[in-house]
């Protein structure tokens, strides 16, 4: 008896592990700040594509190319590749797929909200005046990190407007 009390107390001390799972059916947005040595940079537009499904396969999560962009030949093991977001960009270009274009607002500001969780490029066609384009880059809702998964990205450190004159 004495034993039996000794493992359950010893077993309520165990930690408890929670597998971090995300929600597959939240909605999601991307919000970027264009700035230029802290001044706003407003002006140009952004277009943004899905281009990556999210799949679950034994607990493992992975992006897989949507369906307009499974011929791009974009491997998606490392959505951190600036190769793998200028291969989809140039994919997007050359096939005319359609994405969603929104100018950059007057602060510098721009939001794309309402987004299924998947994987997502964003491209500059479109320069801010006196600046040149930003190289286009991918974006993951939900974004994994240690705190857990956020649906609602800050993108701002992925962008740095260059001066087309310093």
């Amino acid at each position: 008896k004495l034993l039996c009390s000794f493992l359950m107390i010893c077993a309520l001390a165990l930690p408890v592990a929670a597998t971090d799972i995300p929600d597959l059916n939240q909605s999601g947005g991307i919000h970027i700040t264009m700035q230029y040595d802290g001044d706003p940079v407003p002006g140009g537009e952004l277009t943004l594509y899905r281009v990556g499904d999210i799949r679950e396969e034994d607990g493992n999560y992975s992006f897989v190319l949507t369906e307009d962009f499974a011929a791009s030949g974009a491997a998606l093991e490392n959505v951190q590749s600036s190769e793998t977001a200028r291969i989809l960009s140039d994919y997007a270009l050359r096939k005319g797929i359609a994405g969603e274009k929104q100018k950059i607002s007057g602060g510098g500001k721009i939001s794309f909200t309402d987004l299924q969780p998947g994987l997502y490029l964003l491209v500059q066609r479109k320069a801010a005046q006196g600046y040149h384009k930003l190289n286009p880059f991918l974006v993951s809702i939900p974004m994994h990190s240690a705190d857990g998964y956020t649906y609602r990205v800050d993108a701002s450190p992925k962008v740095s407007p260059v001066p087309a004159n310093p």
